[in-house]
């Protein structure tokens, strides 16, 4: 559609392709952006604004959705390229704004307790939720096979490699893989490793490790049943 630009002959008939890609680009990117798939709007918005760089509307999608990925310095940014942009700077405020809340401002998460141990939902690739038990003694999150095997994600994880992990019922060699990105509430950690083990446990589907919580500031009020997470 944009090669269709240098055949245009009249300055109405580029403008009313530019009004055709501009409708299907907000289709394609509401769409990625309704089913919560960042990466890809991501993705989509750099390739269209290599052809359109000047893309006011789409490089603050962009920075939205650089906001949802947990990368706020290149969400603001962009954000401030555009605040003295007359029709565009009030949403750039607003991002800019998105920003430092994010940044600065405590979440409190609902957690489940379980025993002595807390048990909080998360999701992976925006496909899978799963609950993890918070295990701040593990290194890399662990994924039960049984529940690996359920995962509509084992479509979209990656093999790693394998990893010896010392078990209750000794050493194993588990697989490791990777996602596209892990998240709790609105805090996401992005090519996210996670390993697959026998547990034997039907109130938890794997365990929550420090791959995912040393990336921010972390917390668990014991006597609300919260974890409270903050970015670094």
């Amino acid at each position: 559609l944009f090669e269709a630009l240098n055949y245009a002959h009249s300055e109405s008939l580029t403008a009313d392709i530019r009004r055709y890609i501009s409708t299907i680009v907000d289709k394609h990117i509401s769409r990625l952006f309704n089913l919560g798939l960042w990466r890809d709007a991501l993705t989509f918005s750099e390739a269209v604004l290599v052809l359109e760089p000047n893309w006011s509307e789409l490089q603050l999608l962009q920075a939205e959705a650089l906001l949802n990925l947990g990368n706020f310095s290149d969400a603001e940014r962009i954000a401030n390229l555009w605040l003295t942009t007359e029709g565009v700077n009030l949403r750039a405020q607003q991002i800019i704004a998105l920003v430092k809340q994010r940044r600065f401002k405590k979440t409190a998460i609902p957690i489940v307790k379980h025993n002595e141990q807390y048990i909080v939902a998360g999701s992976f690739n925006n496909l899978s939720s799963v609950n993890l038990l918070i295990d701040t003694g593990a290194s890399l999150t662990v994924i039960s096979a049984s529940n690996f095997d359920k995962m509509a994600t084992t479509h979209n994880v990656e093999f790693s490699r394998y990893q010896l992990f010392n078990t209750a019922n000794g050493t194993v060699n588990a697989p490791v893989y990777k996602a596209q990105h892990f998240q709790v509430a609105h805090f996401i950690v992005n090519d996210f490793y996670f390993a697959v083990l026998d547990l034997n446990s039907d109130n938890f589907d794997g365990l929550l490790g420090m791959n995912f919580l040393h990336h921010f500031n972390f917390q668990i009020d014991r006597s609300e049943d919260l974890l409270l997470l903050e970015f670094q």
